[in-house]
């Protein structure tokens, strides 16, 4: 089944500048998703605390993302390779329906209900 590749920016925390406060990173990674919603990401991330070099990460990124695309065209499958994680499918979709999610939270949401929370 053919996966569609996407670049995706996280902010994440990356440590504690000089001054002791937290010191915020974007974090560019490929996220590929197929038509039922199963989706991966890949395990190399461009990362970025500066804003000068932002761009050039963004860029990289997106140029990895292109390489990705072909590959998955090629007929590279994630879900084959070390390369990439499982992530939670997305929301709604088929995959999502099969594993159960949708009801699971609905199982979760009855019983705080019933215990008043």
């Amino acid at each position: 089944m053919g996966y569609v590749a996407d670049t995706r920016c996280e902010v994440r925390q990356g440590g504690l500048n000089e001054d002791g406060e937290v010191r915020l990173v974007d974090v560019w990674v490929i996220l590929v998703t197929n038509a039922d919603g199963r989706r991966f990401v890949s395990q190399r991330a461009f990362c970025s605390d500066s804003y000068r070099d932002l761009h050039g990460e963004r860029k990289a990124a997106e140029a990895f993302g292109e390489v990705v695309q072909a590959a998955l065209d090629a007929g590279a499958d994630p879900a084959t390779s070390d390369k990439w994680r499982e992530m939670d499918p997305a929301y709604g979709s088929v995959e999502y329906q099969r594993q159960g999610t949708e009801e699971a939270w609905a199982a979760r949401e009855r019983s705080d209900a019933e215990q008043g929370l």
